[in-house]
């Protein structure tokens, strides 16, 4: 078995600093420290470019200058990525090359020649052709997404979760499935079709484009702070390890020692007693075949097999029925129009409303209307006034949507910016008043 580990790197644009100096000591410079003490050890890893920005204007240099010199030494890949961590199956083309070109323009400024990106990352794995369309025009070789693209079924595999009591992941319960109070192992489905991790895979009708799946299960299990030592790992893994097999994880890069206290120590270990041969993702074809050409279903990283039987693929950034996603990306399409005007051509708007509007679309406001079971009235809130606040820049407002209220004003794209941004926070408070958000979280397992 080869490991190929993922780790993505991420901060929304305004987070807290005290958040950003959490996350900077207990997991960002835990990994630089572990990639130095394991000169053997090789990742995938993408870190959008704000971040990297943050990372300099809060003087954490020294976490850019150790990615860069641990990837100058081979270990680190770098995917291309986005600028701001928008949920690129819901923006315009348009808008999905600028963040891949400003993302593009920042990772070269901090890493020079380390960074050389062979290939590419959808912000929270989301998943549609036309990303897979885009990412190949631009030359990159393979994307990553979640193992449910392939079919809409998760696979608990050959895995020992004996000792993971409880354990939950995307739509497998394994306490039923893999009966981890008697310590069995998971039982696969003969009829349904799971990724076979002894091939490679591409996307029919890109020419050689690969697309690379992510295993759910473990990856969950990671990032759930399931494991807990290098041994349970180890001991999970084992009746697959002896097979001529790679293991794909993916997880977000914060899991390790900020998300999962411990987590940082769990693989400084694993690489430190050499358990796993350790490769980057683009090296995967020296390995295994290319040897199918698929069509991945629309998905997330955390997309369930409900959720594809219901063609719900977005659920947690866009549910079917969910009226504040519904007003959520009503506000965005007019902040995109506001900007950029209705067929996508630049309008003469100011450089500030530009960029206003780059950041304003990073995913997280809609992940915590989702409420199931995630759920953040403040960052709802926070999310829906930089969408307004984008509209009533670039309709000449500078004050932004206070002062379009102060105004009273009534009519036009600012107007009606301030009453989706109303409609946004009155329905989320609707939504805690008729505790329809305990309702909705204690639906989702």
């Amino acid at each position: 078995m080869l490991w190929a580990n993922f780790l993505h790197l991420y901060q929304p644009p305004d987070q807290k600093k005290y958040i950003m100096d959490s996350v900077v000591n207990e997991s960002y410079r835990a990994v630089v420290s572990i990639l130095k003490d394991n000169p053997h050890a090789r990742i995938t890893m993408s870190i959008i470019g704000t971040l990297l920005e943050r990372l300099d204007c809060d003087a954490y240099r020294d976490v850019i200058d150790g990615l860069r010199e641990v990837s100058s030494r081979g270990q680190i890949e770098f995917t291309a990525g986005t600028m701001f961590h928008p949920f690129l199956p819901k923006i315009p083309d348009s808008e999905i090359f600028r963040q891949i070109n400003l993302n593009n323009d920042v990772q070269q400024y901090y890493f020079k020649s380390a960074y050389q990106p062979h290939g590419f990352y959808s912000p929270e794995a989301g998943y549609s052709y036309r990303i897979a369309e885009i990412a190949h025009s631009l030359g990159y070789a393979w994307t990553i997404v979640d193992e449910i693209a392939y079919s809409g079924f998760l696979s608990p595999r050959g895995y020992d979760f004996g000792h993971t009591p409880g354990f939950y992941s995307g739509g497998l319960d394994l306490q039923q499935i893999v009966g981890t109070v008697s310590g069995k192992r998971g039982k696969s489905h003969p009829e349904r079709k799971y990724v076979d991790y002894t091939k490679l895979y591409s996307i029919k009708g890109l020419h050689g484009f690969l697309v690379h799946f992510r295993e759910r299960v473990i990856s969950d299990a990671l990032a759930s702070g399931q494991i807990t030592s290098p041994e349970q790992f180890l001991n999970v893994l084992k009746p697959e390890m002896r097979k001529d097999r790679y293991l794909l994880t993916g997880t977000d890069g914060e899991a390790y020692g900020h998300h999962q206290k411990g987590l940082d120590h769990v693989l400084g270990q694993l690489y430190w007693r050499k358990a796993l041969e350790t490769i980057t993702i683009s090296e995967l074809p020296e390995y295994f075949p290319v040897s199918e050409e698929v069509e991945p279903i629309p998905s997330t990283w955390g997309t369930s097999e409900d959720e594809v039987r219901g063609k719900n693929y977005y659920a947690r950034w866009h549910h079917t029925d969910n009226e504040i996603h519904d007003k959520q990306w009503a506000l965005t399409d007019l902040a995109i129009h506001a900007v950029t005007g209705k067929g996508g051509e630049r309008k003469k708007t100011s450089d500030v409303a530009r960029r206003m509007l780059d950041e304003a679309l990073y995913s997280c406001h809609y992940w915590w209307a989702s409420a199931r079971p995630w759920w953040s009235i403040e960052l709802i809130e926070r999310g829906a006034r930089a969408l307004a606040d984008v509209v009533a820049y670039a309709e000449g407002y500078k004050g932004g949507i206070r002062e379009v209220e102060k105004k009273k004003v009534s009519r036009g794209k600012a107007a009606e910016a301030l009453r989706l941004y109303q409609d946004v926070v009155f329905t989320a408070f609707d939504w805690l008043r008729t505790e329809k958000v305990w309702d909705l979280s204690h639906l989702h397992k």
